[in-house]
């Protein structure tokens, strides 16, 4: 007798007990309404059915879930009674989704938690903003960071090579000096090879245009471009090359740092020079430009003794989309004074400009990106190839 009764007094303490759990779970902010909670008791299933209470009229809020037992309950105040296997109770976290151990199982209302999962939702849009506010202000600074890094102070360098649908991306796996560019022009394997060293040493120093094949050249894997260094940033021009460094100054970064180009090239021990200047510096006038290419020569063979200059031609702009004197006009006559200043000084000079021309002294259409002055990565694959035949025509080889 005495042991029925004992039985029936656990039996009534574990329905007691599973019921204040699920009252308590749902009176402390539980995403449903309603909800079914069952609980084994041996054999049988009780089922009860609760209704959350106004959590304003109660004046609480969700406390914070709080572990026990390797289970989550809500501020640690709903407690298993007796043990795991014939009693358990159902668990609700703090966002009402139910952990169910062991005989367990939670049954939510086929009507209920229409409000709380729009409440959830509004806590998860709020969640994703931040998430997405804070991923935009990491990739901000990221941005800010490479920005700095390449100096890409204008708005001309916004555009500069992102055409990325034509880049050679093919794995040049036919020998190291195997290159697909090369090989289309016909050149032999060992020619390849004796083109694609000529470049080893060599440092490329310029504007955003010249920053856009830099990047070409960061994307592509053929070898011809491998080799390549380069000294680029937004808005450089040979005017402002001869500013101190400041940190209103557009001196392109080596290891991390702003110093004269003259000084990078020395540290970076280049064996060649190849200089693109004009497009910021033809609004200061032709006259006042061109002299600056031999002073800037100059410093450089001082810090850097024996190295070899090459000029590359500045590129003209759409037709009609030049600004005051910066027109092709201008370019024209620069490219035409900077090519005499070359042969009178012995440096090599590379005409870039007429091979992107549309013809009548404008960059060619398919040639740009941005629609004004910045180029495609089709530019920088004939920029490659003006580059190849330069350095065959150096190595006594036919230009192809």
């Amino acid at each position: 007798m005495l042991k029925k009764v004992l039985l029936s007094m656990l039996l009534i303490a574990g329905v007691s007990g599973c019921a204040f759990a699920g009252y308590r779970a749902l009176s402390r902010g539980t995403a449903a309404e309603t909800a079914a909670v069952s609980c084994a008791v041996g054999s049988r299933i009780s089922d009860f059915k609760f209704v959350k209470p106004d959590p304003v009229a109660l004046g609480r809020s969700p406390l914070p879930a709080v572990p026990v037992d390797g289970l989550t309950v809500p501020d640690g105040n709903v407690k298993l009674i007796g043990e795991a296997e014939p009693l358990s109770g159902v668990l609700l976290t703090e966002k009402g989704e139910g952990e169910e151990p062991a005989g367990v199982s939670l049954k939510i209302a086929e009507n209920a938690g229409e409000k709380a999962s729009a409440d959830n939702n509004v806590g998860t849009e709020a969640e994703t903003e931040k998430g997405s506010e804070a991923e935009t202000e990491t990739r901000s600074e990221t941005e800010q960071k490479t920005e700095t890094e390449e100096s890409e102070s204008s708005e001309e360098e916004t555009a500069a090579g992102t055409d990325t649908s034509e880049i050679d991306t093919v794995g040049n796996t036919v020998g190291t000096g195997y290159s697909e560019i090369l090989a289309e022009m016909g050149y032999t394997p060992d020619e390849m090879t004796a083109i694609c060293n000529f470049y080893d040493g060599s440092v490329f120093v310029g504007d955003s245009v010249l920053l856009g094949f830099r990047r070409y050249a960061d994307r592509s894997s053929d070898p011809v471009l491998k080799n390549m260094k380069f000294l680029t940033a937004g808005s450089f021009s040979l005017h402002n090359s001869f500013w101190d460094v400041s940190k209103k100054s557009v001196h392109p970064l080596y290891q991390g740092n702003q110093y004269q180009v003259w000084d990078s090239i020395s540290m970076m021990g280049a064996k060649r020079a190849f200089l693109f200047f004009g497009i910021n510096d033809v609004s200061y006038g032709v006259e006042a430009s061109v002299p600056l290419y031999p002073q800037l020569v100059a410093k450089i063979q001082e810090r850097s003794p024996g190295i070899e200059i090459n000029i590359i031609s500045a590129t003209y702009t759409l037709q009609g989309k030049g600004k005051g004197g910066l027109n092709n006009q201008n370019i024209a006559a620069f490219n035409s004074s900077v090519m005499q200043t070359a042969a009178q000084n012995g440096w090599g000079y590379i005409d870039i400009a007429t091979v992107l021309s549309d013809g009548a002294g404008n960059l060619a259409p398919q040639y740009c990106s941005d629609g004004n002055l910045h180029e495609s990565w089709s530019a920088y694959k004939v920029w490659t190839q003006e580059l190849a035949r330069f350095a065959a025509r150096r190595l006594g080889l036919t230009a192809r």
